[in-house]
Formats: structure tokens, C-alpha cells, sequence
């Protein structure tokens, strides 16, 4: 496996700094790289399962990462009953009453009801995230990335 173009995280964040390169730019590439990583590690779960469960009991250790399997247990379908869907129908209807009132500050009267709804407060506050989109097919021929010579170790 050759690491001659792949940007190190340390170098992409002192090159960054540096002033060599925009953090969107080196935000780009990580992005770019995270997905093509992503996209091989869902490739090859069924090898890396089969791998796994060649330990048995044991859980393996490969380049400091432990591997191990483990059950994410069964999804019921509540939706079949009935009860289920009103209850969680009422659920949301009152979720919207609680937001309309904390909104505004005030208490709102249930339409059905009649009942007073009282503001509730902000469990956490919002804040910015950062979005980023990749725009370019990077997975036809492997990753698309500037390649910076200054990166090769």
C-alpha cells in the first residue's frame, strides 16, 4: 500500500496553518477522503465479518483497533397497533402545542381541550454546523484529491 500523495492529518493541519492551503480546501480533501474510506470499509463487512468471527470468542487486535461482533438486538413495529399510533398521533400534536408556546413566550389553549399550555424551556440551544457536500463522482476512479508534494513522507 503506498502513501506517496495521501495528505497526513498532521501535515494537512500544519499546511492549513502555514497559510499553504484554506481550511475549505484541506476541509475538501478530508471530506473527499472520509467518504472514499467509508465507502471501502461498507465494501468489505462481509470479509471483516467473516474474519471476525474466525477468533471466536476472542476479540482480534489489528494496527491498535480491536475488533469484536456484537448483536444490535430486533425493531419492533409499533405501528401495528393501534393504541401505539394514537398515543404517539397525541404525542406530536402536543409536541407542537409545547413549541408554539415556547415560541411565543405565552400560554396557548389547547383547540380540543380548552386547557392552558405553558411555555417550557430550552433543553439545548441550537448552534451552527458546517456543511459539506461532495460535488464531484469520487468513487469512479478512486479519491479525487490536489495531491501536494509536500505531503509524501
Amino acid at each position: 500500500m503506498e502513501n506517496d500523495s495521501i495528505p497526513t492529518p498532521s501535515k494537512l493541519f500544519a499546511t492549513v496553518n502555514d497559510g499553504n492551503m484554506t481550511a475549505m480546501q484541506a476541509a475538501s480533501i478530508c471530506r473527499k477522503m472520509m467518504a472514499a474510506y467509508e465507502k471501502t470499509y461498507r465494501a468489505i463487512q462481509s470479509q471483516l465479518l467473516s474474519e471476525i468471527q474466525g477468533y471466536g470468542k476472542e476479540k482480534a487486535l489489528v494496527y491498535g483497533c480491536q475488533f469484536s461482533t456484537s448483536s444490535t438486538g430486533n425493531r419492533y413495529d409499533y405501528s401495528a397497533d393501534g393504541q401505539y399510533s394514537e398515543i404517539e398521533k397525541q404525542l406530536s400534536e402536543r409536541k407542537k402545542l409545547l413549541e408554539i408556546a415556547a415560541k411565543s413566550g405565552k400560554i396557548v389553549i389547547d383547540p380540543d381541550t380548552g386547557e392552558e399550555i405553558a411555555p417550557v424551556p430550552i433543553k439545548s440551544y441550537s448552534s451552527t454546523t458546517i456543511l459539506v457536500s461532495i460535488k464531484e463522482n469520487v468513487f469512479e476512479e478512486g479519491i479525487v484529491v490536489p495531491v501536494y508534494k509536500d505531503f509524501a513522507e
